[in-house]
């Protein structure tokens, strides 16, 4: 909110699982200027714990991806909004890899999933039929969603699939280069096939669903004005690119980042029983009694993990298979009942544009430090890596 024309925009500083607080920042006055044009609210805040799975945990994410949908929603409502979206995730429909099998199966049971928008017309599974508390959360936020639109308070749900990057702080390829600073990166899916996402093309995802909702101006419109099939409806979407492996993402860090990237790829069994072992501790943190974790020399051993270890969890492991979505609706045309998306970014180009941004920024970083000396530690300039590509447009969606 800081850089270029983002420091322009206003910022308003709220606690979604305040009901005080969320009316605080709706109530705060619009400028003159459009104080009376149609409003539209974009509802992206969530937490994200995509490791956990035991219902013990739940209420951490359901107080914001459930409780926090509805107080930010039936403000907006409130406060005059006619268009409010949410973003949801395409893991709501994914169901959990079953890892350990027996000796003869080939593969996990799920280990394999091609996933739409069908269970949105079926009641919501129950919670051991998803692969973790957060897709469980944004299933239930999504019909609450659903329930509420209307002709007055147009509603609906986007769900990105599968991993989101292009922010300088995403999950999958920033974080994998901020992790190559502090050693070799572990993985156990370079041969997984996946979709990723764009954080560009989710935004024009939401651009596209608010246009597709927006009421038409009041001097066009009557009384009887229908609402568009998409209305209350939930879409999956993906970059317009071909399925690609993480092995794929691995080596264009690997060749193209300023910071030097080391693969290590253990056998994914060990790392499971680590993911069980991790699991079982917290559970056993949780229920032991609190005047035990505050005894004498406990208090900073009975604790729950924290950072890129926490999210080594059983669940991690589904996100982590070979799930591929479609997002055929989302790109038929309004009058056919979805978005009329097209993506702006292939995964190629989106992710090779983030690297450059992260190349940049630590270039940044090493001369505020003064350890810059020209030479890059023997890697090529961001200019001279980045005109070794040659970048293929995306084919047209459905060409």
């Amino acid at each position: 909110m800081l850089q270029a024309g983002c420091s322009a925009c206003d910022y308003v500083k709220a606690d979604i699982t305040s009901i005080s607080s969320v009316e605080a920042a709706f109530s705060k006055p619009w400028p003159k200027a459009v104080a009376d044009r149609p409003m539209s609210v974009f509802h992206t805040a969530a937490a994200i714990r995509p490791a956990e799975r035991k219902w013990i945990f739940y209420e951490r994410l359901a107080k914001i991806n459930v409780g926090g949908v509805v107080n930010v929603m039936d403000t907006a409502r409130k406060y005059g909004a006619d268009v409010f979206i949410m973003t949801s995730s395409a893991s709501v429909g994914i169901w959990p890899l079953k890892f350990w099998g027996w000796p003869w199966q080939k593969h996990p049971v799920n280990h394999v999933q091609l996933y739409n928008e069908d269970d949105f017309d079926k009641p919501v599974r129950p919670h051991n039929e998803f692969f973790s508390n957060y897709a469980y959360s944004k299933a239930e936020a999504e019909r609450l969603v659903s329930g509420a639109n209307s002709s007055s308070f147009r509603t609906g749900i986007i769900r990105p699939g599968n991993g989101i990057y292009g922010d300088p702080a995403d999950v999958v390829v920033a974080l994998a280069v901020k992790m190559a600073k502090e050693g070799p990166v572990t993985s156990w899916s370079p041969h997984i096939i996946q979709n990723f996402v764009a954080s560009r093309n989710v935004s024009l995802a939401h651009l596209l669903f608010e246009a597709a909702l927006s009421p038409p101006p009041a001097s066009k419109s009557t009384v009887l004005d229908p609402l568009p099939p998409c209305a209350g409806r939930a879409y999956v979407i993906t970059d317009p690119a071909p399925l690609t492996t993480f092995s794929s993402m691995y080596r264009l860090l690997v060749t193209k980042s300023l910071v030097p990237v080391k693969m290590s790829y253990p056998p994914p069994v060990i790392l499971a029983l680590v993911a069980e072992l991790i699991e079982s501790w917290c559970i056993l943190v949780y229920y032991t009694p609190s005047f035990i974790k505050n005894l004498p020399g406990l208090k900073d051993i009975l604790k729950e993990p924290s950072g890129l270890v926490a999210n080594l969890q059983p669940a991690i492991f589904t996100p982590c298979a070979h799930t591929i979505c479609d997002d055929s609706r989302a790109r038929k045309s309004v009058q056919e009942g979805g978005l009329g998306y097209r993506g702006g970014i292939s995964t190629f180009e989106g992710m090779l544009e983030l690297v450059l941004e992260c190349n940049q920024a630590e270039e940044r970083e090493r001369a505020q430090k003064g350890t810059q000396n020209g030479e890059n530690n023997g890697k090529k300039s961001i200019g001279e890596k980045v005109k070794e590509v040659v970048v293929p447009r995306p084919e047209p969606v459905g060409a």
